[in-house]
This record gives structure tokens, sequence and C-alpha cells, in this order.
């Protein structure tokens, strides 16, 4: 297939062959994916190694480093959403730049990050569930690779799986309903209980405000945290992903300012996690404890109660960011079974509800099968998964820089800002990032192959054997009926 033929035929908008998805999700609604997925609940878990790493003023240095990159990077995100409203994102983006053959890479681990970390959420839900009630940790099922799998973990992860797959088949206006009632639920509960404790907290718990209690260097630990908010501060795709189902009345500048306005939400919101949890006690005190976030709510009158409170609410924001994932990776793989890079079946729309059904029902099966593997075998899958995320933000920025050589910017309803310049310095934020994601894993392996490597190269070799066994012949099949 020659894609550059392919591309150069080929609009950047206009009428779409298929069957568009539809629905009419406002700007509530939007900024509920977006930053509904960005903050779910591992900050309650790693506030403590932020602080550790390097001291309150060095993660929130971190924080702004990394989050400047992301907000060139969303507002390349926002540009290309405006020149390409469909559903997809990435993979929509990489097909109509690059071809196809860039698109089903892009697309084939996309499908696997999101299938990884609906999976992982599902499990982390059972974990959270179990310290607030340890009753429910036995009995166990089965050992998987040498740690016990919990029966109601198993059970809680497939019920609050189905209720997810239930609400995305159902369409885009009860997952975002669920989506709004869980965001903006879980930021009233946190936002009272990190305001109590700036009220209840000393400023002089932050001081020095650089340092380490990890024996290295504090800008070691913000160099980290620079490099982590690329998975940190990823879920702003959600927007682009759901736009072919926004409402009449939202403008593709309004999805710009939406986009951004999660990415920077989420900055804010975790330096006022770093503020507040490190002005409970001394923060080289707070930095040692298990759950950071949740030892800081118990030094608050009834503190006991309010932390179980907010291990509710990390559950509640857990199922955010899980219902997020299953709408993202139903919309890639709707997209390619568009693109006739995945079965067709697939690219199908509920009659009724309007959603991608099909892809819908794969997703949550997988998402349960996973399920049955446990925790341990899930984080190498999502921290490889992670390094994928930074390979797909630099990938976003050139393309924006390609688009624009080639079409200009007029008539484009939202550009990027200060043109390739500040582009250019996405880019290359992008590619520091894709630096630490790869090397952290081998430098923290004692000099082993990292388990993150070789699961990515297995999956890219299951990728070559279905694009040479199923997409490439299908498409030379194609090619061979239009020349005829």
């Amino acid at each position: 297939m020659d894609d550059s033929a392919d591309r150069s035929r080929r609009p950047l908008a206009g009428p779409a062959s298929f069957t568009q998805l539809r629905g009419n999700v406002g700007p509530a609604q939007y900024f509920a994916l977006g930053f509904g997925c960005i903050v779910g609940s591992g900050w309650l878990i790693i506030a403590g190694n932020w602080l550790a790493a390097a001291g309150p003023g060095g993660a929130a240095l971190g924080f702004l480093l990394g989050g400047a990159v992301i907000v060139i990077v969303g507002s390349c995100y926002a540009e290309l959403s405006a020149r390409i409203p469909e559903a997809g994102s990435e993979f929509v983006y990489a097909r109509r730049v690059f071809g196809s053959r860039v698109a089903f890479i892009v697309g084939w681990f996309l499908l696997l990050f999101f299938v990884a970390t609906s999976i992982f959420e599902g499990l982390a839900l059972g974990s959270i569930i179990q310290v607030i009630m340890p009753s429910l940790a036995t009995p166990t099922l089965y050992v998987a690779l040498g740690e016990p799998l919990s029966r109601n973990a198993v059970v809680m992860g497939v019920v609050a799986a189905l209720m997810i797959a239930i609400a995305n088949y159902r369409g885009i206006a009860v997952a975002a309903r669920l989506q709004s009632i869980l965001t903006y639920g879980f930021l009233i509960v946190a936002l009272l209980l990190l305001a109590a404790l700036q009220v209840h907290g000393t400023r002089s718990n932050l001081i020095p405000l650089f340092g380490s209690t990890a024996g290295k260097p504090w800008y070691v630990g913000t160099l980290w945290i620079f490099a982590t908010c690329g998975f940190l501060m990823n879920g702003f795709q959600a927007i682009p992903h759901a736009i072919e189902e926004k409402s009449q009345h939202v403008t593709a500048k309004a999805i710009a300012a939406l986009i951004l306005a999660s990415i920077v939400a989420s900055i804010c919101f975790y330096w006022l996690v770093v503020i507040s949890v490190g002005s409970s006690m001394p923060w080289g005190e707070i930095a040692t404890k298990r759950m950071a976030a949740a030892s800081a709510i118990r030094t608050l009158p009834y503190g006991g109660v309010l932390s179980t409170v907010l291990l509710y609410a990390g559950a509640a924001s857990l199922l955010k960011t899980w219902n997020a994932m299953v709408l993202m990776g139903s919309r890639v793989l709707m997209a390619m079974a568009r693109a006739g890079l995945a079965p067709g079946a697939l690219g199908a729309v509920h009659p009724r509800f309007k959603s991608p059904a099909n892809a819908v029902k794969l997703i949550a099966t997988l998402n349960i099968l996973g399920l049955f593997m446990g925790q341990k075998a899930i984080v190498p899958i999502v921290n490889m998964c992670a390094m994928t995320l930074t390979l797909n933000f630099a990938m976003c920025c050139a393309t924006v820089m390609l688009l624009r050589r080639r079409h200009g910017r007029a008539g484009v309803p939202f550009t990027v800002p200060g043109g390739y310049k500040v582009i250019w310095v996405g880019t290359l934020g992008a590619v520091a990032m894709v630096l630490s994601a790869f090397v952290s894993p081998w430098l923290q392996s004692a000099g082993k192959v990292p388990i993150e490597w070789i699961l990515l190269f297995a999956w890219s070799l299951i990728g070559l054997v279905v694009w040479l066994t199923q997409v490439d012949a299908g498409h030379r099949l194609t090619d061979g009926k239009q020349q005829a």
C-alpha cells in the first residue's frame, strides 16, 4: 500500500464516510473527562515518594517543569483536534500525516496501554478496599506469580468492570455523566481535606524546601518527577478522543481551552497535595509513611474517620480514571477498524446508543480476563506502556509542525501560541521524557535487562505478526482490486 499517495489524497477534514458517533457532551463533562482521567488515586500512595526524593520545593519545581512541557504538548493536541475532529486522537493524527504503517504502530501500543491500565485500575481498586476493610483480603483464590490473589478483590474488580462497560456501551451520555459524578464528588472531598491540612498544618514543616531523604541530591528527585509527569499528567487526551460526541455549542476553541484547563488544574492539584501533606508534620517524617496523604489526614481532628473518607474518595477517583481508559481504548479500537487496521465489526456504531458497542465489549472482556493475572504481572506492563505515552507526545508535536508546513494555519480554529519555537520546546521536552522513561527501568534493574524492555519487544513482535498476516495482506488485496 502506497502510504504517501494515501496521505496526499486524504483531506484533513470534511464529511466522513463512516457513521460518526453522536452525543451531547458539554464543557463541564469534558473537563471531568480530562481532569478526572489525569488525577487518579496514585497520589495517595506516592505523595511521600515525591517529598522523599526532592523535598516540597524540589517536588513543586519538578511538576512546574514537567507541567510546562505537558501544557505545550496539550496545545499541540488541541491544534490537531481542531484540524482533525475525529474520535481516535493520536491514531487518527498519525494516519493522516504518516500513513497506515505508523498509525498501526501508534494504535497498537495505545490499545495495549489502555487495556493494561484498565486492568491495573481494577486490581488497585481491590487493594484500596482491602486497606479499608482488611477482612476482604481473604480467602485467597490462588497464587499468581508468587502473590496471593484475593477472591473478593477479583469479584469487586469484575463488578466494577461490568458497571463501567455498561455505562460506555449505553453511550457517551451515560459514561460522561458517571465521569462527572465521580470527578466532581472526588474533587469536593479532596479539596476540603487538603484545605483542612492547610489550616491545621505548620509552614515550618516545609523547611528546608529542597532536600532528600533517599540519600541522593534533591535535583535527582526533581528530574525524576519531571520525567514521570508524562505519566502523571496523562489523560487530557480523553477530550479529543470524545470530540465527535460534543454538543453543537462546544467550539474547537472551547475544546482547546478545556484541554489546557484540565492540565493546569492537575498541576495545581499536585502542588496542593505536596504543600498540604508536607505541612502536616516535618516533611522528612511524613515522607517515610506508606500512604503519606492518608497519614497526613490522620493528624487532623477525627483523623481516623477522615482518612477513611479519603480512601473511599481515592477508590472513586480510581473509577473515573478507569472509565476514561475504557472510553479512550474503545475509540482507538473503533478508529483502527474504520481505517481497515482492525476487524471491521469493531468500527460498528450501536443503532440506538450511538456508541462503539463492539469495541467496548472487547475492551471490557480483555479487562475482566486481565484481573485474573494478579497485580504483580500488570505493574511492569503499565510501566512499559508509560514509555509509549511520551513517544506519542513527541509524535503529536512533530505532527503539528508537519501539518503547518503542508497546509498552513489559515482557517484552523486553534493553533499553538508562539509558533514553531514553542512546539520545538514541547518536542524536545517530550523527547527528554522518552529518554528518561526508557533509561529509568535499566538504572533500577541493577544491570539486568528490564522486564519492561522484554515485554515491549514481545508486544512489538506480536504486532508485526498481526500486520504481516492480517492488515498488510488485506491492504494488498484491496489495492489489487482497485487497480483491476
